[in-house]
């Protein structure tokens, strides 16, 4: 691989936070008891509603998002929850992902190792990845450069394509040409 470009990358975070999810009631649905309730409020919300909660979570600007996107977003919900399988999937990566953190299973370690030049892209306003861990994965990776973005949420890719695609260039110009150092 000769580069690698991560955009607000899944790091694991296990400070709780309720603003990283897209409904308080998704970290409800997780405890036994209550959870049932949760669990059933959150099935009868409409796709559109959903689509809704995961734009005001993923976007540092929900009003990016066109209304046919949105349209789109809200039937793409609809045809997945209508699988048999969609639920069960669901709460099993959830639980997954969360066991696999609690058992030690780290991503920094992970990270740790990769020596790629890598460049990180991570928006200011990014709820569901706190942007505070930013510095901390640049400084994990051993080949990585940090490039924050003012104003923009998780899905840089989306909200300002054309500065998230003039930094990958600059990343694979700079390999082509031999300028990217490894600081290690």
């Amino acid at each position: 691989m000769r580069s690698l470009t991560l955009i607000s990358p899944a790091v694991p975070d296990l400070r709780p936070d309720p603003r990283r999810v897209s409904d308080p009631r998704m970290l409800l649905a997780l405890l036994p008891l209550v959870g049932k309730r949760a669990r059933a409020e959150l099935a009868a919300l409409t796709p559109r509603a959903r689509a809704d909660a995961v734009v005001r979570l993923c976007f540092g600007d929900p009003g990016l998002a066109p209304e046919h996107r949105m349209a789109e977003a809200a039937a793409e919900i609809a045809a997945r929850g209508a699988q048999e399988w969609a639920r069960e999937a669901v709460q099993l990566t959830g639980r997954g992902m969360v066991a696999g953190w609690l058992r030690g299973e780290s991503l920094w370690s992970v990270a740790a190792r990769v020596r790629t030049p890598t460049l990180v892209l991570w928006g200011d306003r990014d709820r569901l990845v706190a942007p505070r861990l930013a510095r901390r994965t640049v400084a994990t990776l051993p080949n990585a450069r940090l490039l924050m973005l003012p104003g923009v949420g998780h899905v840089a890719q989306i909200e300002t394509p054309v500065t998230v695609a003039r930094a990958v260039a600059g990343l694979w110009g700079a390999v082509d040409a031999g300028t990217w150092e490894d600081p290690g």
